[in-house]
């Protein structure tokens, strides 16, 4: 199948899907439809979620407020005391995200010149997921996307929650995130198409590694979570980018984050958290190198009226980078702060994005992010998007180790994203 007929089957598809559910559902997502509540009920503007929403994504997709889970009966015909079977609209849910117009400078080289680059009509993807409840005990997560050439998926687990009656007793099986409970998760963003870099630097980006890992991004892993008061602790492991353990190394991690309840400031957090992980090269045609890696971070999420704010810093380390012998330590750093105040429909938000290494200074980032969103409605989004690179110019001519040659590229798009 050739990538235009794929694009024109995803469409047909998406479009006979739009006419089968929105006159049912006046075009909102899967849990407003069986809960029978507003978007923003979860949602601040989609896809970041507020504090009810990360409570009830918590709780296993069932209403954090009611004292008895509602897993086993909300919206479901319970045929007997071993089976209830929910209505499948009440699962099934499509998002899509389409950038009209896109401008980035210095993005083509012509006759050897540096020249900008447009771009329109782009597709960016379109997710279809399966989500919520089977039961108060166990849900489902399966996210599939489609983006312009091929079909993946990328978020699929199941959880098990509230285990014998407690609330610290949660597992994550599947592909899952290790930032999903962090104060600044990078996901659900409040600048929905524009991510922290820091987060999706991968492990071992000077070698050729077999399983290099970011911080943010699903990876196969089991992951444990509980709750109380205002204390959310979390730890997993995994074997890293692969479903096998392809080289008999795990990643490992760790968070703890406190919560204010109540207040002016509710859903306010800090975090504190820890990875460790390993990566190999030459896994069974030897010797194999490896390079065992670390990232902290320290984060914050301020919540107050309409302010959003979410701050965090990374701390990395590793100690073989480039994956050869002698091996090569880096050690590099960041942070990314992010800020948004709603104002009934319109959402501005500005964001800052840094990376610093005096070992390796070509990785460098410091980019400034404002954006400008209209809630046309509270599942329809439409953004525009600037991306502006603050790294000084190095001409080829005058570069150095400590300042490679570089050429800032700047970036501004139109997005549009929808939810039903």
């Amino acid at each position: 199948m050739s990538t235009l007929q794929k694009i024109v089957f995803t469409v047909v598809i998406v479009g006979f899907l739009v006419a089968m559910i929105a006159p049912q559902t006046q075009a909102t997502s899967q849990w407003s439809r069986k809960y029978k509540v507003s978007c923003q009920t979860c949602h601040t503007a989609f896809p970041r979620l507020n504090d009810y929403g990360e409570q009830f994504l918590r709780n296993g997709y069932q209403d954090p407020d009611v004292a008895e889970a509602d897993g086993d009966t909300k919206g479901k015909a319970v045929l007997n005391d071993d089976m209830s079977v929910d209505n499948l609209i009440n699962h099934f849910g499509v998002r899509l995200s389409m950038t009209p117009f896109q401008m980035q400078t210095n993005s083509l080289t012509v006759e050897g010149e540096k020249q900008s680059k447009l771009t329109l009509g782009k597709t960016n993807w379109v997710q279809f997921f399966v989500a919520g409840s089977i039961a108060k005990n166990l849900s489902i997560f399966i996210e599939m996307a489609y983006e312009q050439d091929h079909y993946h998926f990328s978020w699929y687990y199941f959880g098990l929650h509230n285990l014998n009656g407690s609330s610290m007793l949660n597992f994550q099986l599947g592909n899952v995130s290790p930032l999903e409970f962090a104060s600044y998760m990078n996901r659900l963003r409040q600048l929905g198409p524009v991510k922290g870099k820091i987060f999706g630097t991968k492990s071992s980006g000077g070698g050729s590694p077999e399983d290099a890992m970011n911080m943010s991004g699903s990876r196969h892993a089991i992951q444990y979570y509980g709750y109380t008061g205002p204390l959310t602790l979390w730890a997993g492991v995994g074997p890293g980018a692969s479903a096998g353990d392809v080289n008999d190394q795990l990643n490992m991690w760790a968070g703890l984050k406190y919560s204010l309840l109540g207040g002016s400031m509710e859903g306010s957090s800090a975090t504190i958290w820890f990875y460790n992980g390993t990566d190999a090269t030459n896994t069974g045609t030897g010797p194999q190198i490896t390079n065992a890696f670390t990232r902290i971070s320290p984060q914050f999420n301020l919540r107050m009226d309409n302010w959003d704010i979410q701050a965090a810093y990374v701390m990395a380390s590793e100690d073989n980078w480039t994956l050869t012998d002698p091996k090569g330590k880096l050690d590099y750093s960041g942070f990314t702060v992010v800020g948004s105040y709603l104002m009934g429909k319109w959402y501005p938000t500005i964001m800052l994005d840094n990376i610093t290494s005096d070992d390796n200074p070509g990785m460098e980032v410091m980019k400034f992010i404002p954006a400008l969103s209209y809630l046309w409605k509270e599942n329809v989004r439409f953004g525009l998007y600037g991306q502006f690179d603050l790294r000084e110019e190095v001409e080829a001519a005058d570069a150095t180790a400590e300042k490679p040659a570089y050429t800032p590229k700047n970036d501004i798009q139109f997005n549009i994203r929808v939810m039903f």
